[in-house]
């Protein structure tokens, strides 16, 4: 049955913390707990009760304060905050923390945020900083714990609150997950991609299954480095996407009218296309080298799929007509859209080297 009108809605955070475990009084409550920290405060702005929910609690007591302080600046002060311990790799844990939360009264779980990973290995390498960490180097005890933190623990929280979701035929499940992981598993991701890739997929799944039912299930995958005092030691804060910004998001989605619900959202930094800048140089060699040697242009797509990629491709086929092209990538789902394009540009046959194999297709069959 629906809610009663008295009764609030409450906000539950799953992963309301940084796993860094750092806290830091010189940054702003909005960056200082990465992601975790921010998800609640968009909320507490517009007046929501909210449950915070991690491992530990010295944590959650000073995201807390940060949350009751927009609570009060924005004038909501009849607002609630809850703080419960939840370990969601344990039965008992979780099935106490909202034996916990039920007990709140005149109130109802209307969205749950999984914000929830594990460290990565200790011994993983972003590319460039050392020895990257190989699918074969694996520790298969650490990709359980991913598995079990992030798969089965959204399963275990998912049995605590969508029977009452059911029941009240609305409520939402909002899962953060990083588009280097959920979407493509990057060479160096091969420790943590796999699990991400496993909680998207099941929360595809949940759409589907429970939509009909009134409830919304939304991946939100987040590109770029998100604003920490971990990640500031990384690079500089102009390089990184704020926390608070992105739970501007969750909120967003959270608002959404049944009739257009988002099945998935990626959010992505603007100036990250900075990084393509070095394009047009490439670009105005290649047309120079091209000069007397014939019609034949090869493009090298490592990621086909990427934007520099695409933007290398447009600007090379505009700026240099040839009768041939070959293009040599490792993508072959992409291929469509790159033959869709080409075929828009010339009615020549294009030569496709995928993984080794030749292949030949004449424009007009595609």
């Amino acid at each position: 049955m629906p809610p009663n009108e008295k009764e609030r809605p409450l906000i539950v955070v799953v992963g309301a913390g940084s796993k860094h475990g750092t806290i830091n009084s010189e940054f702003a409550d909005s960056v200082r707990w990465g992601l975790g920290g921010a998800l609640a405060l968009p909320f507490a702005e517009d007046g929501y009760d909210v449950v915070l929910m991690g491992r530990r609690q010295e944590v959650l007591d000073d995201v807390r304060k940060a949350v009751e302080a927009v609570h009060i600046t924005n004038h909501h002060a009849e607002a609630r905050v809850l703080c419960v311990e939840c370990d969601v790799t344990d039965d008992k844990s979780v099935e106490q923390a909202f034996g916990h939360v039920n007990t709140i009264g005149n109130s109802y779980i209307d969205l749950v945020m999984f914000n929830v990973a594990p460290p990565y290995p200790s011994n993983f390498k972003f590319q460039g900083w050392g020895e990257v960490l190989l699918p074969h180097q694996i520790d298969i005890g650490d990709m359980n714990k991913q598995y079990d933190t992030q798969v089965n623990g959204l399963i275990r929280i998912s049995k605590q609150v969508l029977p009452g979701m059911i029941e009240r035929k609305r409520g939402c499940i909002l899962l953060s997950g990083e588009s280097c992981c959920n979407l493509h598993g990057g060479f160096e991701f091969g420790s943590v991609a796999p699990a991400r890739a496993a909680l998207r997929s099941l929360g595809q799944s949940m759409f589907q299954a429970y939509g009909p039912m009134g409830i919304h299930v939304c991946n939100i995958n987040i590109g770029g480095i998100i604003d920490s005092p971990k990640t500031r030691q990384w690079t500089k804060k102009e390089e990184l996407t704020n926390p608070n910004e992105i739970a501007e998001q969750f909120l967003n989605v959270y608002k959404q009218k049944s009739t257009v619900w988002s099945y998935e959202v990626n959010l992505t930094p603007g100036f990250s296309s900075r990084k393509w800048k070095g394009v047009l140089p490439i670009v105005s060699l290649v047309e120079d080298g091209m000069k007397g040697r014939g019609t034949k242009v090869m493009l090298l797509l490592t990621h086909p799929s990427s934007m520099g990629a695409f933007y290398l491709l447009h600007l090379m086929v505009t700026k240099i007509e040839s009768s041939e092209y070959i293009i040599i990538g490792y993508h072959p789902l992409r291929f469509y859209i790159i033959f869709s394009y080409l075929r828009t540009r010339s009615t020549s046959i294009f030569r496709i080297r995928l993984c080794g194999f030749l292949t030949r297709a004449p424009a007009s069959a595609i």
